[in-house]
């Protein structure tokens, strides 16, 4: 997905309608989408992919050049978090997430080289 593809997809984030998935869903509102927007176009990759959340937030997700590890920002109203899974594990092994916290641009760059 280049940036082009995924800043169009945020904005149409905006059109959802509350409770666009059946369970209550809020939709991101401007501030949200112009926020994801700006860090979409500051970042030096593309997402792999972009979804809305149920909240109001929106999830980006990012793949290593290696393909060993999946980067999951979310950009929550309160916060931002990143989640890392290291794709060499098992999804029950406790190395599976290599990174579950705080977001921090040097522990995405980290991952993602």
């Amino acid at each position: 997905m280049t940036k082009e593809e995924s800043i169009k997809k945020i904005y149409s984030f905006l059109d959802l309608s509350p409770n666009f998935d059946s369970y209550g869903g809020i939709p991101p509102d401007i501030k949200m989408v112009n926020k994801v927007r700006d860090f979409i176009t500051e970042y030096p990759k593309s997402p792999y992919f972009v979804a809305p959340g149920p909240n109001g937030d929106i999830l980006l997700v990012y793949i290593s050049q290696s393909n060993r590890y999946e980067c999951e920002i979310y950009f929550d109203v309160d916060k931002t978090s990143l989640l890392v899974s290291d794709e060499i594990f098992d999804i029950n092994e406790k190395e599976y997430f290599a990174y579950d916290g705080e977001f921090d641009t040097k522990v995405l760059n980290r991952y993602m080289s």
